[in-house]
């Protein structure tokens, strides 16, 4: 049957009977249903939504709010209490470390175990072992018992078996994040290869980060409910809310509440740069913080002080922030966050990482910021998310403005082509005869 949809979550509910004992279990065996020797703990409360061919969607959520639950649901390790999920094609899944592996086996035997369980013939895997091996880059681990694995060799393992069985839906827990940087880098790096060949993924992450940079979609659990869904960019930035008012919903519900009251809107100059009208919409303002300081006002100018709205490679743009201080405050940081499309980080800079010395705040005063920071990034469209924070330790802020600022990189050499993400100044590429090894 041909469709759109590779993933159909209807209704889904999970319901765990929690036992005291192993004699409390025993009863309930014998009880015939007319008592019931356990408590019951329910892990997931209708849950609804769709995943896409050639889609990624990313999953976020504090530990035990139900991500691991729906997974092995949606993979079928485990049967739901309510609800069905309809799947279409082949599912390869990363889900809990050493999940589906034999320990006694060797990790050889294993990749055959575990490909054939997702359907491929001997000769199948006969020919994808060599590439399997290759990525999974344990050396002579590969026949040794997986019990003498560390937890690194087990990801690097299932992760290969998994992106070479050519799954039309690739599921992605946590698992990753035990594993060193170079093969995080290198999972990341198959996981965008993946997607853009059409496979679609359920990506579960902490990492906000990757969830912007990976997906398409995103939806939040908490407590087993889906408490935010929609573009991948606008619920990260809503999950970071979300974790620093410390999963509390009505609190969620008072800050924004706040912040739309408080909406910062900044003046631009009345001629602004011919692009303007090409602004791409995915720079969305959003705004948290518990109100006892604000930012009141910004702008962005050159050298001279004038404002603008694009800068040339290598320029340096200056931020003015005017913040007002409700409160007294012993201590306190200002920050910035430089943005590209997808909300990747491209430069990120505080006043404590810069050991500015800060002011005590006596409570209603207004202070005005000055931050220089040379533009060494690639031409395109970029935004501005200012901070105040208490402190360098918590995840407390009094105000964060996503998206307060946008604005244009341009290359005065426009017939040059800049690839990576910084350009730094003073490049110099020079040749010359080599000498020859042998002379």
């Amino acid at each position: 049957m041909e469709t759109d949809i590779v993933i159909e979550v209807d209704h889904l509910s999970k319901v765990y009977q929690i036992f005291d004992s192993a004699r409390d279990r025993l009863r309930q065996a014998f009880s015939w249903g007319k008592r019931k020797y356990y408590r019951e703990f329910q892990a997931l409360y209708d849950v609804t939504f769709h995943l896409a061919r050639g889609e990624t969607l990313g999953i976020m959520g504090c530990n035990g709010s139900g991500k691991s639950t729906l997974l092995q649901i949606v993979f079928g390790t485990i049967t739901p209490t309510q609800g069905r999920v309809t799947k279409y094609g082949r599912i390869a899944a990363l889900l809990e470390l050493g999940g589906g592996f034999d320990q006694e086996l060797t990790g050889r035997e294993n990749v055959y175990l575990n490909a054939a369980v997702l359907g491929l013939s001997k000769e199948e895997i006969d020919s994808r072992f060599g590439e399997i091996a290759a990525f999974a880059d344990i050396g002579e681990f590969m026949d040794q018992p997986v019990r003498v694995y560390s937890s690194g060799m087990q990801v690097r393992l299932a992760f290969a078996v998994a992106i070479h069985v050519d799954p039309d839906v690739l599921v992605v827990d946590e698992a990753l994040a035990v594993g060193d940087a170079q093969f995080q880098q290198k999972c990341i790096n198959r996981i965008r290869t993946l997607r853009d060949l059409g496979v679609s993924i359920l990506y579960v992450s902490h990492d906000i980060d990757s969830v912007k940079r990976l997906c398409d979609r995103a939806i939040v659990l908490n407590g087993g409910k889906i408490v935010k869904t929609g573009a991948a960019l606008e619920v990260a930035n809503w999950y970071l809310a979300y974790v620093t008012s410390g999963y509390d919903m009505e609190k969620m519900r008072e800050m924004q509440a706040d912040a739309a009251k408080c909406r910062f809107q900044p003046q631009h100059d009345s001629s602004p740069c011919e692009e303007a009208e090409s602004l791409p919409p995915e720079f969305e303002y959003f705004r948290h913080g518990d109100g006892d300081a604000r930012i009141v006002d910004a702008q962005l100018t050159d050298h001279a002080g004038r404002r603008v709205e694009h800068y040339e490679m290598g320029e340096t743009l200056r931020l003015y922030l005017d913040v007002e201080y409700y409160k007294p405050l012993a201590e306190h940081i200002i920050g910035m966050h430089i943005r590209d499309g997808r909300g990747t980080d491209v430069i990120v800079l505080n006043s404590y990482q810069e050991k500015v010395e800060m002011p005590a705040i006596a409570g209603g005063e207004r202070l005005r910021f000055a931050i220089d920071c040379p533009i060494h990034i690639k031409p395109g469209w970029y935004s501005i998310s200012a901070t105040v924070a208490y402190d360098q330790v918590r995840m407390q802020w009094l105000d964060w403005v996503d998206c307060l600022l946008v604005f244009r990189v341009v290359d005065p050499r426009p017939s040059r082509l800049v690839f990576g993400v910084h350009y730094p100044p003073g490049i110099e590429i020079s040749w010359s005869p080599a000498i020859s090894r042998t002379a």
